[in-house]
This record gives C-alpha cells, structure tokens and sequence, in this order.
C-alpha cells in the first residue's frame, strides 16, 4: 500500500469516527480524541517528502485553526470541527487527481480547500433533507398553512436552476455531474427558502441555564434586540456562544429566563465526512461544476 492510500485510509477514517461522535454522541466529540487527530495530522504532515510542503501544510492549519476559533467564539461553529478540519488539511496536504473524475484538474490545491468548499456545498444540499421531516414533525400546522402559491414558487425557481444547468451543460461543455450539483444547490436552496420559519424552529429548543452546556449556540436572530439588551444587564457576559462563565453568571442570578438554542442543529461532521470522501472521488466540487 503506498503512501497516498495511507493518507486517505487515515482521513476517511479520523472524519467517519468524528462523524459517529457527533451524531450518536450528543454532538460532543471528546477532546482527548480531538487532540489526538491534531498530533496525527502533524505526524502525517512530516512524511510529505518535501520541506517547503511540510511549512505549508503547517501554515494552513494554523491558519484554520486561528480563523476557525475567531469564528467559534462567535458562535458559528464547533470548536471539534474546526480542529478535524486542521487535522484532516495535515494528514493530506494536496488535493490528488479524482478516482472518479482524473480528468479535471486539480490545479495542486491544498486539500483543505477542497474540503472547505466541498463541506459548505454539501451542507446546503444535505438542510432540507435533515431538517423537513423534523420540522413537519414538530410544525405540522406551518406546513399546512403553506399556500399553493408558494408551491408554485418553488416549482418555478427549480425549473429556473434545472434549466439554467442544462444551459451552462450544453453551451459551456461543463459535466453532467456539474449541471447535477448545480440543480441540487439551486433545488436545496428554493426548499430552504419556502419552509424557512418551519425549518429554524426544527433547530431550536428552549431551554433555561440548566439545561445549558458549554459550546451551546444561543439562536440570538430569534431574539429581539430588546431581549438580549436585557439578558446583558443580567448576565453581562451574555452573547451567543455559552461559555462556562455565562453559565455560572446565570447560576449566580437565577435566571430562570428560557433562551432559544441551537440544539437540534445538523452534526456539522456528516457533511465534512462526506465531503472527505467526495474530495477523494470527485475532486473539489466547484472545479466540477466550472
């Protein structure tokens, strides 16, 4: 076994294991595991062959790593998540030639950006089919308030980006499996915007700092501005990433107030294992639909 099976045996492996925390774990990856996959990616990355390739892979997972804890201290991401995406951009530095698409350059990328982009694609794809039937579950009602006429919206908006793919397939020689991306992007997100309210609910529980847990998300765009000024009074740490201090502030005021959190959000490690494995199959996606 050569050493780029290594790699891709060790990345679809160390993103399948996150995957199974995250969704049968109750979203936490252990931290233990999380380091580990860290020092293993930084292993990996000494075996490139390549001194100058060792200093930037080393360099683009700092990169991620300080963007990444930028973007989770502001509440949009889990901190296990962006650490896996370091991890698997050490473990394989450069985006290889497609199993299924060799034909479609690669360009030598870095992996993590095939990964970035492919992870934010396959998110936008895979919403509406995690969240509708949660969401028809739980609001039922909303669904049956939908009017025809919205119906009707969304079957035009997704013959609109069917016929649209079909165009840029025929006139711009792009591949069949670009057109394909490009109809379940424009698909997904005509869903996405017809059952919004019924879908935001589906991600949301009240709950009180009891039920709380650090790196919970408090849903602050389902607040008004009067109801998080008033929260701050009380709990003067109090902003969207619930932290162990927030937690202990609300203890110490016994707050018993309900806030609107994020606890049925998609495990955002099922759309970076598939992304793993798409990167590996088909390459970086947006080069297949270009």
């Amino acid at each position: 076994m050569d050493a780029t099976s290594i790699r891709i045996i060790l990345a679809v492996t160390i993103a399948f294991i996150y995957m199974l925390f995250d969704i049968f774990n109750k979203r936490n990856v252990p931290e233990a595991y999380a380091y580990a996959t860290l020092a293993i990616g930084a292993i990996a990355a000494l075996f490139s062959g390549s001194i100058m390739l060792d200093a930037q892979t080393y360099l683009i997972a700092v990169a991620i790593l300080g963007i990444g804890y930028a973007i989770y201290r502001s509440g949009q991401i889990g901190a296990a998540d962006i650490i896996e995406f370091a991890a698997i951009a050490m473990v394989i530095p450069i985006q290889q030639a497609a199993i299924l698409l060799p034909s479609i350059n690669q360009y030598g990328l870095p992996f993590a950006i095939s990964l970035l982009i492919n992870t934010g694609i396959i998110a936008i794809i895979m919403v509406p089919i995690y969240y509708l039937p949660k969401a028809f579950i739980k609001h039922r009602k909303s669904f049956e308030r939908i009017k025809r006429l919205d119906l009707y919206k969304l079957i035009i908006i997704s013959a609109a980006y069917m016929g649209f793919a079909s165009f840029l397939a025929l006139k711009f020689n792009i591949t069949l499996y670009g057109a394909a991306i490009l109809l379940l992007l424009g698909v997904s997100s005509a869903v996405v915007m017809l059952f919004e309210g019924p879908i935001t609910s589906a991600m949301v529980v009240m709950s009180s700092y009891h039920e709380f847990t650090e790196g919970d998300i408090i849903a602050f765009n389902l607040m008004s501005q009067e109801e998080i000024k008033q929260a701050k009074k009380i709990v003067p740490k109090f902003d969207r990433l619930v932290t162990k201090e927030i937690i202990a502030q609300m203890k110490e005021k016994n707050l018993e107030k309900k806030f609107p959190l994020y606890r049925n959000a998609i495990p955002l490690a099922l759309p970076i294992f598939v992304a793993v494995v798409c990167a590996i199959i088909a390459g970086n996606l947006m080069l297949v639909i270009i």
